[in-house]
């Protein structure tokens, strides 16, 4: 295990020892974060307060003693529980600004700022926009579906005979919108073919026939009523086919029953 560790540590730039007092290369371009995560970690750490020593600290997610210091910056968890953190190749990866941040539960900018305060780091703080800059964009206020209905209905026309009377009939039947009844047995033959048919657009481009449907109705619409009606004849066919192999289903049982006693 302290192979791996060692391993491990090298390949996140981690020498045998934790200079505490690594000097500072910035840059006048650098950013706020740039220049937080370039403060030697173990001065971050003793300034938050958390347990360390010269190769391992006390994980401020986790709280599990083992994460290891990296000399480039930050600390590496190693437990599972910290695996979704970081970057995808360094998992349970933190830099100071992480840290401070998840310490000290602030957001990402703020935690920047107050470690470039903590050790006298110059940088450009936020501040109000000056009367000749554009101002922010806002939020629209939110539309109301009740207030945004499409004016098209539902093109029944473009449906087969078939499926064209039984959706006339079943609104009128149910006193709903065409749409509904469109919309619901669409989906439920689409559930009949999916992963059985497909279509040729052209020559090398094939589709599946699946789709993806969503009905919004308010309660009392009688969404229920048409959805039974759409898939009632799913239910009576699975109920066909189970009565017709009961006879063998009920002998398959029997004649593996046999077998396991025989192996017995």
């Amino acid at each position: 295990m302290a192979t791996v560790i060692d391993a491990l540590g090298e390949a996140l730039g981690r020498g045998p020892a934790l200079e505490s007092t690594r000097p500072l290369r910035l840059r006048e371009t650098d950013s706020v974060f740039a220049r937080a995560n370039a403060v030697d970690t173990a001065l971050v750490l003793d300034r938050c307060g958390i347990e360390h020593d010269q190769r391992f600290a006390r994980c401020p997610g986790c709280g599990e003693a083992g994460a290891l210091i990296c000399r480039s910056g930050g600390i590496k968890c190693l437990h599972a529980r910290c695996s979704a953190i970081g970057p995808a190749n360094f998992p349970g990866l933190r830099l100071n600004v992480d840290l401070v941040a998840q310490h000290e539960r602030l957001s990402p900018v703020a935690a920047a700022e107050r470690i470039c305060q903590w050790f006298s780091l110059e940088h450009s703080r936020r501040s109000a926009p000056s009367a000749g800059a554009a101002a922010p964009a806002q939020w629209n206020r939110p539309l109301a579906l009740s207030e945004h209905r499409g004016a098209a209905r539902f093109p029944t026309h473009a449906l087969g005979e078939a499926l064209r009377e039984w959706v006339e009939a079943e609104a009128t039947a149910t006193q709903t919108p065409p749409d509904l009844a469109a919309v619901v047995v669409l989906a439920t033959i689409s559930a009949c073919v999916a992963k059985k048919f497909e279509v040729e657009i052209r020559p090398g481009w094939r589709e599946p026939l699946n789709t993806y449907w969503l009905v919004a109705l308010e309660p009392g619409n009688r969404k229920s009523a048409v959805f039974r009606d759409a898939v009632r004849p799913l239910h009576d066919y699975e109920r066909e086919v189970s009565d017709a192999l009961r006879d063998q289903v009920q002998a398959a049982m029997v004649a593996r029953e046999i077998k396991q006693r025989e192996l017995k």
